[in-house]
């Protein structure tokens, strides 16, 4: 009977430090979990709104995804949406590269 008693305080023991690390878990993964993306107030983009930004066509915008060039989306349902930070980011690199390579012919 003992035994038995001790088992049981073991196991709410036990029981109450997984409940304390669960909530220190959750508490840490919602102060961690993209705050660049919050604090943009970032929206989520449809396709048609990307193709529009980007210039592509649907084709070659998956293509790029498909190889890593351009970042790939999250789907809403049957939809896939970008987050507006994410192309813009792209679009920043993009023209980085672009401004580097006209000044490289230019000097040349």
């Amino acid at each position: 009977m003992k035994n038995a008693k001790s088992r049981a305080c073991h196991s709410l023991e036990w029981l109450h430090e997984a409940s304390k690390l669960t909530a220190q878990l959750r508490h840490l993964v919602e102060s961690l979990q993209f705050p660049v993306y919050r604090e943009a107030h970032t929206s989520a983009l449809r396709l048609r709104d990307v193709l529009a930004q980007t210039g592509d066509s649907k084709s070659g915008l998956y293509k790029m995804i498909k190889d890593g060039q351009f970042p790939a989306p999250f789907h809403v349902g049957r939809s896939s949406r970008w987050l507006q930070c994410d192309v813009d980011a792209w679009l920043a690199a993009r023209s980085g590269s672009t401004l580097r390579r006209e000044s490289m012919e230019v000097s040349a």
